[in-house]
């Protein structure tokens, strides 16, 4: 078994090796093997990853609940270098279902659509577990393998407050957000309602200005919180379609710790990674939003600030879990399209 990681960075090195080699007339790579000897991979499996072999694919598309999908558009590529429209286009059966077959050096994707879903998209790596099995008879195996897609339907999608913002204020002291209104409250902005509360602090070494220590605490009054959640990868629709009801931590506080050429250590949300937050109001009444995106640091320009970037989205309705934005009636902009 093969690292996949090593894999796909050899694929990428058998490509061009055989391109060049073709390229000037001389005899091709692959017929004197560039795979590590250990390995002790077939001529037939050597000859798939660089020359390619047949593979077939089988999607199954299915909404969220797990029901078959119908009259989707799919595109299904089989990758080969240099081969153009290397590709099959068409739509799924009564049954979910779509098939193509080609020659490919190791991998097909897809991309996916219909009125009221959320486009999708994903690939296959044939060469993923890579064996002498995974070539027979110049077919990729298993042949034909039933693959299943999930393409997220629209359920309820709602005008929602989005904006991306940029926040500069004093260290070491909590400041307040106003998600309906985009902007710090007074005397920071022009915010009026606290929905979110942030502190940030950080320290030098008075040896070396590189030396740096910094964190920031965002926080809810008592009854809200958040929670951290990992994005969609491949559907349009990244993150739930409404909040949790439980499983709120009141604050999150991320770290940063650097010295320099070096990260000691790093407590941030990832990129792929988003918030769902609840804030807690009068009368116990809750809102909910997202915030992705998140970075914060040093104010160079301002001694004693610092800057926090993020996009978020915001339920205005109290109580309502929605948080399916519908793309176009953003509510800092009516009418504007947003996504």
């Amino acid at each position: 078994m093969v690292r996949k990681s090593f894999l796909n960075a050899l694929l990428v090195t058998v490509v061009y090796t055989t391109a060049w080699c073709v390229g000037y007339g001389t005899e091709p790579v692959a017929e004197r093997s560039i795979f590590p000897p250990q390995w002790k991979l077939s001529r037939e499996v050597e000859h798939a990853m660089t020359k390619g072999a047949r593979a077939r694919a089988t999607l199954r598309v299915v909404d969220s609940t797990g029901k078959c999908v119908p009259n989707a558009r799919v595109r299904l590529n089989f990758m080969f270098f240099e081969r153009k429209n290397n590709f099959e286009t068409g739509l799924t059966d009564t049954n979910g279902l779509f098939s193509a077959e080609r020659d490919t050096m190791s991998e097909c994707n897809w991309f996916i659509e219909k009125e009221n879903y959320y486009d999708t998209e994903g690939m296959h790596s044939f060469a993923a577990n890579l064996t002498n099995d995974s070539v027979k008879h110049g077919r990729w195996q298993p042949w034909n393998p039933t693959l299943e897609v999930v393409l997220k339907e629209k359920r309820k999608p709602i005008p929602m407050y989005t904006k991306r913002v940029e926040l500069t204020f004093p260290k070491r002291i909590e400041v307040g957000f106003d998600a309906e209104r985009g902007d710090l409250v007074a005397p920071y902005g022009k915010g009026v309602n606290t929905n979110i509360i942030f502190k940030y602090t950080s320290t030098f070494s008075r040896d070396n200005i590189h030396n740096i220590t910094n964190d920031i605490t965002i926080a809810t009054y008592s009854g809200g919180g958040f929670i951290q959640l990992e994005r969609e990868q491949y559907s349009r629709k990244e993150n739930v379609y409404e909040a949790p009801l439980g499983g709120y931590k009141e604050n999150l506080t991320f770290e940063l710790v650097r010295w320099p050429g070096k990260i000691i250590k790093d407590v941030s949300l990832p990129k792929q990674a988003y918030l769902v937050f609840k804030t807690a109001e009068i009368k116990n009444l809750s809102r909910f939003g997202i915030i992705c995106d998140f970075e914060y640091g040093e104010c160079w320009e301002q001694p004693n600030y610092c800057t926090v970037i993020f996009l978020y989205y915001f339920n205005p309705t109290p109580d309502d879990r929605n948080l399916e934005f519908d793309g176009k009636n953003n509510l800092f902009n009516p009418g504007r399209r947003e996504s």
